[in-house]
């Protein structure tokens, strides 16, 4: 008798408010971290919007006048890392799974290695011989096509990341900062020779094309097998309150990281 592969969630939502998404990669943390929820994968669009790590300041990250002048939002996470850019030629997944889970490796480099590989069996399918550079970036011909980023609380393991199909590298290079130090060490010049989109690679790509690589790398790559789901009423109601009481907060959002607490207004 074949054993049927495990089951998990496929979200395939985005919403137009770049805060709300942010709540709600939250939401769904905390809901599969206490077992209220299975372990998800969530693919979603953001559209033009910076987005920064959970220990970055985002006036030294991001131009924040430019920003202004373009209408990007800037946006903070709850995973570490540095900043990215998102528009609609950007497709983000997000991985949730409870921190039991014995098949994600403890140790943060070996957890990488074993998480990316979904997206390295999906750029394979799209044609695309693709490699995980640590810690966390996934590259083509040795340009940039994916970040990634992981953060680890309430009980779950959050794993969320780039792909970079038709993105607008020029703006991206107006509202980041980047600076000369962390170019060098990529061994780069410029964010433009660093990154590369899968059109820039000769692979044009649809974000739907994507999500489908996505979806079926993953099922390879972790043996489950997806089914399309929705959010459940407590975890709207939790996205609901985490947009209200903190993602849509400039204090969360604009804050450095040595005036901004989450324990202060903000739900722990």
């Amino acid at each position: 008798m074949v054993e049927r592969a495990e089951e998990w969630r496929l979200l395939d939502l985005s919403h137009a408010d770049p805060y709300l998404n942010m709540a709600v990669e939250e939401a769904i943390l905390r809901a599969v971290g206490a077992g209220l929820a299975p372990p998800t994968l969530r693919l979603w669009q953001n559209d033009n919007a910076v987005v920064i790590g959970y220990f970055q300041d985002a006036a030294v990250e991001a131009d924040l006048e430019a920003c202004r002048e373009l209408g990007t939002a800037v946006v903070r996470r709850i995973s570490g890392g540095g900043a990215v850019y998102h528009d609609a030629g950007n497709l983000n997944y997000a991985l949730f799974v409870p921190a039991s889970d014995p098949r994600v490796p403890r140790e943060v480099l070996a957890s990488y290695d074993y998480l990316c590989r979904g997206v390295i069996e999906a750029l394979a399918l799209l044609g695309l011989r693709a490699a995980l550079v640590p810690v966390n970036d996934i590259v083509v011909d040795g340009r940039k096509v994916s970040g990634t980023a992981q953060a680890r609380r309430h009980g779950g393991i959050l794993h969320h990341g780039t792909l970079l199909l038709s993105l607008d590298i020029a703006r991206m290079a107006r509202v980041l900062r980047v600076t000369h130090e962390h170019l060098e060490k990529k061994g780069v010049a410029s964010v433009t020779e660093r990154v590369a989109t899968l059109g820039q690679l000769g692979r044009p790509c649809s974000v739907e094309e994507a999500k489908a690589a996505l979806v079926a790398g993953y099922s390879t790559a972790l043996g489950v097998r997806f089914r399309p789901g929705v959010m459940s009423e407590p975890e709207l109601e939790l996205a609901q309150r985490l947009y209200d009481q903190k993602y849509r907060l400039p204090e969360w959002n604009l804050a450095a990281p040595q005036m901004r607490s989450e324990d202060k207004g903000h739900l722990a």
